[in-house]
């Protein structure tokens, strides 16, 4: 489990930022989201000091080329998938390539799930 604390919540319904929220996230799941006077820290839970920090829903690129853009470079989908998620990119959509190589390309993802991509905002207390 984990609480991010203190951070600065994007509400899409609203179109604008609430500040000061908690938010905790249990087995890869968002389960509360709420003022951080009214959200405590759980027991037990690693939590990160969100204060200054904007959290938004994760972002889509929904025009890569990346099988192209990969073999010019002489790169692998590990070199490069931890940079989109370093910068909020949780989904993206690899337009002119063949089926197979995005098929490749999800799997990698799939089984090596944030390797490498550290944590944005900070080490979990």
């Amino acid at each position: 489990m984990l609480t991010i604390k203190n951070a600065s919540v994007f509400d899409p319904e609203k179109g604008a930022f609430r500040e000061n929220r908690t938010v905790t996230i249990d087995q890869g799941r968002i389960v509360a989201v709420g003022p951080a006077e009214e959200n405590p820290s759980r027991n037990g839970a690693a939590s990160i000091d969100g204060t200054g920090r904007f959290l938004i829903p994760g972002l889509i690129d929904a025009h890569v080329h990346l099988t192209h853009h990969l073999y010019e470079a002489g790169m692998t989908a590990l070199d490069i998938f931890p940079n989109f998620l370093r910068y909020g990119v949780t989904s993206v959509r690899s337009t002119g390539d063949s089926v197979v190589a995005q098929i490749l390309l999800k799997r990698i993802a799939d089984e090596d799930d944030r390797q490498g991509c550290g944590d944005p905002i900070g080490e979990a207390e």
